[in-house]
């Protein structure tokens, strides 16, 4: 195992361990997934750059409880009440958690 990656800020030094070198060399950056309506009183479109297949979203309260299971790009946050949700939207082997205000 390597010792990490190093940086200096001003005349800090900020290593991270090997452990996490490995996720950060395997990320993808070119996949995004954005989130469109946001805030939204009713309707949310969820759009992935550089990806056509099919996804599965799960949408959650703050304190954790699901509230809806998609397989739909649009999802209707119109019976649910004011606040945040969190979606966490799985698509090939990744997932993503995207927050979205429920006016």
């Amino acid at each position: 195992m390597g010792s990490g990656y190093g940086w200096m800020i001003d005349d800090l030094r900020i290593t991270v361990p090997p452990i996490l070198t490995s996720v950060v060399e395997t990320q993808d950056f070119k996949t995004a997934v954005k989130v469109y309506l946001n805030p939204t009183n009713e309707n949310i479109i969820i759009s992935i750059e550089n990806f056509n297949r099919n996804i599965h979203t799960e949408v959650y309260d703050l304190i954790g409880n699901r509230l809806q299971i998609s397989i739909q790009t649009t999802i209707s946050l119109q019976d649910y009440a004011r606040g945040i949700c969190v979606l966490k939207v799985a698509y090939g082997t990744r997932v993503n958690e995207v927050k979205v205000i429920k006016e």
